[in-house]
């Protein structure tokens, strides 16, 4: 039975169930692979350890009921977009994707009755590094794909292999655990089963002069876009840029990577030397403010894309970046930099006032949730300051979606 939420005082509502157009969502916490900057590690004692804070093995799977009980075309309007992606997991590694993923092209895919009426582009997108399962398993998931979807164009819906190299050992040095022959085998087989894919690259020093030839390979393989994600790049230097201000560093920014990229004693460049010219914009616009966390304007990306986050646990969010700090240490097991130690802190002002369930899918409905207050407080303190004693601005909100640097972080998708 689904509870009702309170929701006097509200003034004005972000997110209206009706005008919704997109949702990410995170149907597991699982992964296989140790990719070194993923949320799923954390520092312990100098180790790294899975992160506390979050549900792994069945408990990081969200349940089929749940999903087909949320994503229902009698309640949730036409989306335009899906995609299989969050903070934690691969979303594929679900024991049931097969079945979610059918699910969802049949609910929302642009064969359907619904979309045939609404004429609205209809795309749904899974991300993965595409290291498990065997080739059977993509060759049915790409057939699910062309039973359901139709080839219209630029937007259609997709499989995206995250692929950082053109052989095992280059791939293996950030996404680990993941083998790179069989990642082109197993796309090779989606590809078969009729799906269309799309290859993202994560460039860094060891492999960006293998860039070209992966475009190569990709058009070749018969993948439909190819893409560098330089997104990552701009909170990492907003970051560093703004540290070393406040402390009067002028050494220049380097953008090294956390203890998560130490590898035999060594540390990796999360820009790549070639790309140092990014950083130099960044860090001109970052500059223009006397505290940039504090002054520079946002503008919500997801906002205005209408857009949500929902996580492997039935939480929703405004985003996806801002969930993780949002959970507060209860493990007692994190040690936390400086960094996170000021986003857990700007955060317990709206944990303590909301609590830890009030935007849980397991407990009320999605359109209940959206109206609760704290979305509402949310897009108030975006005025404020970090500092603010009531609402206080989220500094992930203005590492993320300040209108200087927004435009930096589009990633562009080439058409093969």
């Amino acid at each position: 039975m689904v509870t009702t939420i309170s929701n006097q005082g509200v003034q004005f509502i972000m997110h209206k169930l009706s005008e919704l157009k997109s949702v990410q969502l995170e149907i597991s916490s699982n992964c296989q692979a140790g990719c070194q900057e993923c949320a799923r590690w954390k520092s312990f004692g100098g180790k790294q350890i899975p992160n506390p804070n979050i549900d792994f093995g069945a408990k990081g799977n969200m349940s089929l009921d749940l999903i087909k009980n949320t994503f229902d075309r009698k309640q949730l309007p036409v989306f335009e977009f899906i995609a299989l992606d969050g903070n934690y997991g691969d979303s594929l590694i679900h024991p049931q994707s097969l079945e979610i993923m059918e699910h969802l092209l049949l609910v929302f895919g642009d064969k359907n009755d619904l979309h045939r009426k609404t004429d609205q582009p209809q795309q749904i997108e899974a991300n993965t590094n595409g290291g498990y399962h065997n080739k059977e398993f993509w060759y049915e998931l790409g057939k699910i794909f062309a039973e359901h979807t139709e080839i219209n164009g630029d937007e259609d819906s997709s499989i995206c292999f995250g692929i950082d190299g053109i052989d095992n050992e280059t791939h293996d040095k950030y996404r680990r655990n993941v083998v790179y022959d069989k990642i082109i085998e197993h796309a090779e087989a989606f590809i078969k089963g009729g799906g269309r894919a799309e290859w993202k690259y994560l460039e860094f020093d060891h492999n960006i002069h293998q860039t070209d030839k992966a475009r190569d390979i990709a058009k070749k393989m018969g993948f439909h876009k190819f893409f560098v994600k330089r997104s990552r790049w701009v909170d990492a230097s907003i970051r560093e840029i703004t540290e070393k201000k406040n402390t009067g560093d002028d050494s220049g920014t380097k953008i090294m990577g956390s203890q998560l990229g130490k590898k035999a004693g060594q540390t990796y460049n999360r820009i790549p030397e070639a790309k140092r010219d990014f950083v130099k914009k960044v860090e001109k616009e970052v500059k223009k403010y006397k505290n940039y966390f504090d002054e520079v304007p946002i503008s919500c990306y997801w906002r205005g894309k209408k857009r949500i986050q929902i996580e492997y646990d039935g939480s929703v969010w405004q985003c996806c970046h801002l969930s993780p700090a949002y959970r507060p240490d209860t493990s007692g097991k994190l040690i936390l930099g400086d960094w996170e130690k000021q986003k857990h802190k700007e955060y317990e002002y709206y944990y303590k006032k909301y609590g830890m369930e009030f935007n849980n899918l397991n407990k009320y409905s999605l359109g209940e949730i959206l109206e609760h207050p704290y979305f509402n407080a949310l897009e108030r303190s975006w005025s404020n300051t970090t500092k603010a004693e009531i609402e206080p601005r989220l500094s992930r909100c203005a590492e993320k979606c300040a209108i200087t640097t927004q435009a930096m972080t589009k990633d562009k998708r080439e058409k093969l």
